[in-house]
Formats: C-alpha cells, structure tokens, sequence
C-alpha cells in the first residue's frame, strides 16, 4: 500500500501540469450507455491533442474491461489523434490499476503509444496472449499473417482464405472509397490520416476479427458510389426511415465491390455470406450512428444509436474448434 501511494505520488508530480482525460470503466460501442461515454471521452481527447496542444494525460486508473471493437476504435483515434498533431502535444498517462488491462494496453502498443516505458510482464493469461494489432494504409496482404498467422492449422484452409479476401476487401475499400471528403468531427486539418486499424482476438473457442477505419462512413458512401442504388433506396423506403443502419443493410446487398473490379471480390455481401453462412458465425458492422447484425441462424438485426463512430467498423466472429462442425450461438 506504501509502495502504491509512493508511485501515485510520484506520477501526480509528473503530470502536474497536464491536462487530465479520465477514461471510462469500459470501452464499448455495441450498448448505448457505454458507447455514448466512450465517444464523448474520444472527442475531448481528440480535440485536446489536435487542435490545443501542450501536455494531455489520460487517466486509465478506472478502466475495469476492454471490449474488442470499442478498444480498437479508442486506439484508432488515438493514433490518428496524435500523428495530426505533429509533436506539438505530449500524451502521457496514468496506467490502469488492473493488472489485466494494463497487459492488453501493452500488448497492442496503447503504451507505447503514450510513452509509457515501465515493462509490463504479458505472462500467459489467454485474454492478453491473442490479442493482435495491426495498422497500415492500402491492401497489404501481409498484414493478414500479423493478425492470423498463428491460426494456420488450427482453422481451415477455405475460411482462412475467405477471411483474406474479406480484410484485404476491407483494407482495399478504406483506402479507395473511405476518405473522400473530410472526416464530419469539427476539426480542420491539413491534411487526412488514410489508415486503417485491425485487432484479432482468440477467446473461449471463438475468432474474433474487428477491423476500423475512420472515414466518411457507409452511409455517407453509398450515395456517392452507387447513386442509382440510393435512389431505389428513397423511393422504397419512406425517407424517414432511410437511416444508417438501413443504409449498411443495403451496402451489404450490392453485387460488385466498390471499386467495381471483379478480382477485389464481392464487398461487404462476400463477407457476411462467408461468416454466417459458410462457417456458422456473426459480423456486425458498424457505420456513423448504424449498427447492421448478421448470425448464423438469427434474423438480421438493425440499430441505430444517437452518437456516431464517425467510421466504420466492421466485427468478425467465428467458432474455432478441433471439431469439424460447431455452430455459433450468441450470448
């Protein structure tokens, strides 16, 4: 207990002079509690480290658990966040108080990210070890074997190759067709962070994929790619209810790839016919205020929220097992 008051002593002398950003207990965007908590947290901070400058500290001392793809959008923002601000901003932080946390953040590079340089020993605890990260700008396949090169084996050749088509689809459409205007969050930049961010995690028998980019957003897209698509869409449907989740739903519908090349294979409806119909599992894709679920076996899910990601996020879920036949099934 000495020790621990000695060390919160001594890091409050450190940060006197920064300006606190405390994180919240859990970073999730699938509820809407936690999501609006999440996203009001990223606004400040990134509006902190981009446009003010100076010393910003984020608190992590109550963050209690890591969700997937609330945790790859936080690291997300907070790599395009710190790369637009050009060195004017020194990040630091206060580390987590649980252990476990605390792993992960190192694990996926948070620390690094904030020049947190005490050594935090990953052991072997499962929810730590599988969690990989991965960040790049284009269709670079290589990236694939970062985050799923230790499945070789252990999942099958046919879906390891629809996965690969999927995120390199993915890298390929965030590139290309995410980034045509400025991003919608108040902020005038000189200049666009084209990147994407990926996290795989292997828990309790289960793949879990989530891949980010923080583009313009389906619903902002689909419009401007597929004109003639977005006009069927308005005189189907009554124009109040032509929201975002409806809007992926769509997206999700269309025979082509967006960059209308035939070898880029079938977008965002190729990868949730992989998922759910060939291999028994879910994908969600998030988009602006829009959530869209697909499983296997469930009827399709809309939902919209009242805050936006301001991107897309787009979250893989499937069984892995020894056996030759597991079906999914959502808690």
């Amino acid at each position: 207990m000495k020790e621990r008051k000695r060390n919160l002593s001594l890091i409050s002398r450190k940060h006197l002079q920064a300006t606190y950003f405390v994180a919240p207990p859990l970073m999730d965007i699938r509820k809407a509690k936690p999501r609006s908590k999440l996203l009001a947290f990223i606004k400040r901070l990134r509006i902190a480290i981009i446009t003010k400058g100076g010393h910003v500290c984020i608190d992590f001392s109550n963050t209690e658990k890591l969700v997937a793809s609330g945790t790859l959008l936080f690291v997300a923002e907070l790599r395009r966040s710190i790369s637009l601000a050009k060195h004017k901003t020194r990040v630091s932080c206060i580390p987590p108080k649980k252990r476990l946390i605390a792993q992960v953040f190192q694990q996926v590079g948070v620390f690094r990210l904030v020049g947190y340089r005490k050594k935090i020993n990953i052991g072997q605890h499962d929810d730590v070890v599988h969690w990989c990260f991965a960040t790049g700008h284009g269709a670079e396949g290589e990236k694939f074997d970062d985050i799923l090169g230790n499945y070789d084996g252990r999942i099958a050749t046919a879906l390891s190759r629809k996965l690969y088509q999927g995120i390199t689809e993915a890298m390929t459409n965030a590139h290309h067709h995410a980034y045509i205007s400025p991003r919608q969050d108040g902020l005038l930049v000189d200049r666009q962070v084209r990147d994407w961010w990926m996290f795989s995690q292997e828990k309790d028998d289960y793949l879990h994929v989530v891949f980010c980019d923080l583009g313009v957003g389906i619903p902002e897209t689909l419009p401007r790619k597929h004109p003639s698509i977005w006009q069927k869409l308005l005189e189907t449907l009554v124009a109040s209810n032509v929201d975002d989740a409806r809007v992926i739903q769509e997206a999700t519908k269309l025979e082509k790839s967006r960059t209308e090349q035939h070898h880029r294979g079938r977008g965002l409806g190729q990868m949730v016919k992989a998922v759910t119909e060939n291999f028994h599992g879910s994908i969600d894709i998030y988009s602006n205020q829009g959530r869209y679920t697909v499983s296997a076996g469930r009827q399709d899910k809309l939902r919209n929220y009242e805050s936006s990601i301001l991107g897309t996020l787009i979250s893989w879920t499937i069984p892995i097992s020894k056996r030759e036949h597991i079906y999914y099934a959502q808690n």
